[in-house]
């Protein structure tokens, strides 16, 4: 059985709250590299966005109704191409000992990185 996020249906949990929050960053993220070289029309902006989520979600059901339903999503996305920002060095980014090859997952990193020395401390 799966695990509800809004398990009574009626109400924002905390982590159904956080768990939108970090998808909104994403799209500011794409919205800036987006941007770079000037506003988007946000109908276009938004036709990318839900065809990506419905994409994502109709791929892992899938997967899941006829496999597990505890399996992840494929990892081969992380492989398709990405758009970058302009300021992109060709060389991967160093954090704690860790190679960050797409500009994109260096603030999630950087993200994690405080949260683990957060807890650690």
């Amino acid at each position: 059985m799966t695990r509800r996020l809004f398990p009574d249906n009626d109400g924002w949990t905390t982590e159904a709250s956080r768990a939108a929050n970090n998808a909104t960053v994403g799209f500011m993220d794409l919205l800036a590299i987006l941007e770079e070289d000037g506003p988007v029309d946000l109908k276009d902006f938004h036709f990318i966005v839900t065809h990506a989520i419905g994409s994502f979600v109709a791929g892992l059901s899938v997967t899941r109704r006829l496999g597990d339903p505890a399996d992840p999503p494929n990892p081969i996305v992380r492989s398709y191409p990405r758009l970058i920002p302009k300021y992109d060095d060709e060389e991967p980014i160093l954090l704690k000992n860790k190679f960050v090859y797409h500009p994109a997952d260096v603030p999630q990193a950087l993200a994690l990185e405080k949260r683990m020395k957060d807890f650690e401390d």
